[in-house]
C-alpha cells in the first residue's frame, strides 16, 4: 500500500474516533497521516473544519505545513490553512492574481470559521460570496438539505443548523422561524434570531436575544461574544 493510501485510511480512522469523541485517538490517527502524506492536509481539513480549534496536535502538524510547504501541496490548499490559522497575507499570496478565492470551497471553509470566531458579518460576507459565485446552485443545495421535508420542531431546528453552516442563512432564517412557530423556543433558535436581527441592523432587539440565551445558556459562546462585540460599540 501507498503512503497516500495510508493516510486516506487514518483519516478515514480518526473521523470513526471524532465520533466516538475518543479525541486523543483521533488526534494521534489524524497526526499519523499528516507524517505520512503531508497532502493529506486537503482531506483533514474538509472533514474536520472548526473542529480542528479542539484538536491542538492537529493544528500542531498542520502549522508545520504551513511553515515550510512540501511541493505537493497546492497554492489553493495553502491560501485554505492561512485562513484556517488566520494569515490572511498569507493566504492572499496563495490565491489568484485577482484575489479571488480559487478552491471551489475556500470560501464556505472561511464563513465556517468566521461563524466559529464569532464574527456573524465576515461569515456572511464570505457565505454569500461562495453563493453568488457562476456554477452555485443554491436552490439544489437548499433542496437537498430539506429533502425530508421536516415539520417537526426538532427536525426544523436540525434543518436550519444545516443551512446556516452550508452558509444559506436567509434560508436558515425561515427555517428557525418555523422551528419557533413549531413550539422550538430553544436557545439556538432564539440565538439565530439574534443573528438576523444584528445583520439587519437592529441591535438592540439582537442584544435581547443574545441575553436571553445566556440566561438559559450561560456558556453559549456564541451569543456571548455577540454580545461582546455590541456592547463594546
Amino acid at each position: 500500500m501507498t503512503d497516500r493510501h495510508n493516510a486516506r485510511k487514518l483519516v478515514a480512522e480518526a473521523l470513526r474516533y471524532d465520533e466516538q469523541d475518543a479525541e486523543l485517538e483521533c488526534q494521534r490517527a489524524l497526526g499519523q497521516a499528516l507524517l505520512l502524506d503531508p497532502a493529506v492536509c486537503n482531506e483533514v481539513v474538509d472533514r474536520f473544519g472548526p473542529r480542528l480549534s479542539g484538536l491542538p496536535a492537529v493544528r500542531g502538524h498542520l502549522t508545520e505545513i504551513v511553515d515550510a510547504p512540501p511541493q505537493r501541496i497546492g497554492h489553493d490548499m495553502l491560501a485554505k490553512l492561512g485562513i484556517l490559522f488566520g494569515r490572511p497575507d498569507q493566504a492572499r499570496a496563495h490565491l489568484g492574481g485577482d484575489g479571488a478565492l480559487a478552491a471551489p470551497d475556500l470560501g464556505l471553509l472561511a464563513g465556517r470559521l468566521a461563524l466559529d470566531a464569532g464574527d456573524i458579518h465576515a461569515a456572511k460576507r464570505h457565505f454569500d460570496a461562495y453563493w453568488e459565485a457562476p456554477g452555485r446552485d443554491r436552490k439544489a443545495a437548499v433542496a437537498a438539505i430539506l429533502s425530508k421535508h421536516p415539520k417537526d420542531s426538532h427536525e426544523l431546528c436540525a434543518a436550519g443548523r444545516r443551512l446556516i453552516w452550508g452558509g444559506l442563512w436567509h434560508e436558515a432564517f425561515a427555517t428557525f422561524d418555523k422551528a419557533r412557530a413549531a413550539g422550538a423556543e430553544t436557545a439556538e433558535s432564539r440565538f439565530y434570531q439574534g443573528v438576523e436581527l444584528e445583520l439587519n441592523a437592529k441591535s438592540d432587539a439582537a442584544l435581547e436575544r443574545y441575553r436571553a440565551v445566556l440566561a438559559e445558556v450561560p456558556t453559549h459562546r456564541l451569543a456571548l461574544l455577540r454580545l461582546c462585540a455590541l456592547a463594546s460599540k
